[in-house]
């Protein structure tokens, strides 16, 4: 009886521990898809050609290369 018991509540706590750890991956997904989205948002090259003329700077259509692509 005692043997039951043991496996059982050593059961008991693998399971909930398990459902602790998926509760904080599902968190972690959402706050991982939020920065993907800021990341999206921040590097908009609209945003960014923007932000650069505020601080001054010049765009030399010739000095332009593009070494990002998109997936």
């Amino acid at each position: 009886m005692y043997l039951v018991l043991s496996n059982y509540a050593s059961i008991y706590i693998a399971n909930h521990e398990i459902q602790q750890t998926e509760r904080a991956i599902q968190e972690q997904v959402k706050v991982n898809e939020g920065l993907s989205l800021q990341v999206m948002e921040l590097s908009d090259p609209d945003r960014i050609l923007s932000m650069a003329k505020e601080m001054g700077m010049i765009l030399d259509e010739n000095n332009v290369r593009f070494t990002h692509t998109s997936n």
